[in-house]
């Protein structure tokens, strides 16, 4: 991860002082103190951003996504959640990695019939017992610390779980989720997706779960589905861009260079509770920390400099014996 180096006067992030004014009523206005608070304010900003190097660190977490098309069948009892095991447990060169975060995505966790995209009232109950399944996989048999759920969104068929382990709960901030309905008419449940969006220390994640236009030639239905699932969801962003939407279940990923590294894909053939097989994917990320100790130090160090430019800068009222002058 590269920072821009730290400029060397404060000229450099535009607050220099100004040109000569035509009048001195010109220069009054400059140095009113709205104005210069506002500009102290976008200077501090600005300079903060090309001195981030100094007090954020990278901490290397391991993130764990899943995609499984369940075809309406139960979800597996908390007791035999180990069955979900060979799913959850992605290897890479035979070490086993807990992961950090946890996201999971469902389709079809009901049947997909009029009654329930239009009244949609099995949901929230499906949505219940696959989050206290996978919960159960998680905390019984992946790791000795514990997890928690961040948030989970249904929309119908549709759901998408995010667990982190609680060690970094403290962490998370800005938790958004949102749905888009796509299917019938262009908005009903049956095709859509969901999304959550969150900070994670002081990197952001955002995963999407979305259940498209069926069938390997209907290639335009679901750049459809795509399209319209974009414009519906309450956050954009440009993480989404770029996604070529496949015919069959796939995990999608885009990030900025050099901060996720994919150790491992691959299909859980072992569960056979569906006409689909689930698909996962375990990666390596490396995610910004702004170290509140060094971040003040640094604010504190600018705020000096913008202290000495505004005494500095300063209008000067001059006794003169015909009149006072303002320079």
């Amino acid at each position: 991860m590269e920072f821009t180096q730290r400029p060397s006067s404060l000229s450099s992030v535009g607050l220099a002082p100004p040109a000569p004014a035509a009048t001195n009523q010109q220069n009054v206005r400059y140095y009113h103190p709205a104005v210069l608070s506002q500009i102290r304010e976008d200077c501090m900003a600005q300079k903060l951003h090309l001195r981030a190097s100094e007090f954020t660190e990278i901490k290397d977490m391991v993130l764990w996504t899943g995609t499984f098309n369940v075809n309406a069948k139960k979800p597996v009892s908390i007791a035999e959640s180990a069955k979900l095991l060979s799913w959850l447990r992605a290897t890479h060169e035979n070490d086993q990695l807990s992961p950090d975060i946890v996201a999971v995505g469902f389709q079809e966790i009901v049947d997909l019939n009029a009654v329930n995209v239009v009244v949609n009232n099995m949901s929230g109950p499906r949505s219940a017992q696959w989050e206290e399944s996978i919960l159960a996989a998680l905390n019984t048999h992946m790791s000795d610390q514990a997890y928690e759920v961040v948030l989970h969104k249904h929309l119908v068929g549709i759901l998408l779980l995010v667990f982190v382990k609680r060690n970094h709960l403290p962490f998370i901030t800005d938790v958004v989720g949102s749905t888009a309905g796509v299917g019938i008419m262009g908005m009903m449940g049956n095709k859509g997706g969901v999304a959550v969006r969150m900070t994670l220390y002081d990197s952001t994640i955002v995963f999407v779960c979305s259940h498209l236009a069926a069938h390997t030639h209907n290639v335009a239905g679901r750049n459809a589905d795509f399209a319209n699932i974009l414009a519906k969801i309450e956050f954009r962003d440009s993480v989404f861009d770029e996604m070529n939407p496949s015919g069959c279940d796939r995990i999608l990923w885009k990030a900025k260079a050099d901060t996720v590294a994919l150790q491992h894909y691959g299909a859980a053939m072992e569960l056979d509770m569906s006409d689909h097989k689930p698909v996962a994917a375990l990666f390596h990320l490396k995610v910004k920390y702004e170290v509140d100790d060094k971040k003040e130090a640094v604010q504190r160090e600018i705020s000096r400099e913008l202290d000495k430019w505004e005494s500095d800068n300063k209008p000067k009222v001059i006794d003169h014996p015909s009149h006072n002058v303002i320079l």
